[in-house]
């Protein structure tokens, strides 16, 4: 993901924000730079790997691009 734009801010985000009690609450990123960017830039805990990601209690769903 990256924190000023990619997939994320040009497609995926906004789509999902547009569907009602579906919020952001964590994401993945391939390297621990890109996401400790992106969690700073939207506000969430950031981790790398999915399997991190999926076990943090505050998520539901995970959307996957891999």
């Amino acid at each position: 993901m990256s924190a000023t734009g990619g997939w994320a801010a040009g497609a995926h985000l906004p789509a999902l924000s547009a569907v009602d009690g579906i919020e952001l609450r964590a994401l993945a990123a391939s390297s621990e730079a890109s996401a400790q960017a992106a969690g700073a830039a939207y506000g969430v805990p950031a981790y790398t790997s999915v399997e991190q990601l999926a076990s943090d209690e505050n998520v539901d769903l995970v959307v996957s691009l891999n």
